[in-house]
């Protein structure tokens, strides 16, 4: 949990200041600017558990196949994600505070998109060659 607050903190902050600097951006810049973001951290984390020091723990079989594909699959749970956190608090009522039903829902729905994404991309590499 840790990791992911962490994660989650810094990808906010660099969202909110995007969309504060830039509200009028179009639809396709926020998606690159989530998608550079999400790649980022991804990638970031995978390559600093591929090190000699975590060898014990994080063994890949095909390490630069995980550093570009399994980062481009992770950043994308981070682009569907940040957005849907982003609005926990921008949704709030004027004391700051959200109810509990839309808590949930938006956790759910949060939860689906990763679902699929995770479907996908099984799919995906599960294929036949």
């Amino acid at each position: 949990i840790a990791y992911f607050s962490t994660y989650y903190v810094v990808m906010q902050i660099i969202w909110r200041a995007f969309r504060t600097r830039f509200p009028a951006a179009p639809l396709l810049a926020r998606i690159a600017v989530l998608a550079v973001l999400g790649y980022a951290i991804a990638f970031t984390e995978t390559s600093g558990m591929a090190t000699q020091m975590m060898h014990d723990y994080f063994l890949y079989r095909d390490k630069t196949f995980t550093l570009v594909f399994g980062s481009l699959c992770y950043g994308t749970i981070f682009v569907v994600t940040v957005p849907l956190v982003y609005r926990l608090d921008e949704n709030a009522q004027p004391d700051g505070t959200r109810t509990l039903p839309s808590l949930f829902w938006d956790a759910c729905a949060a939860n689906t998109v990763v679902l699929i994404f995770y479907a996908v991309y099984a799919a995906l590499i599960s294929r036949p060659r």
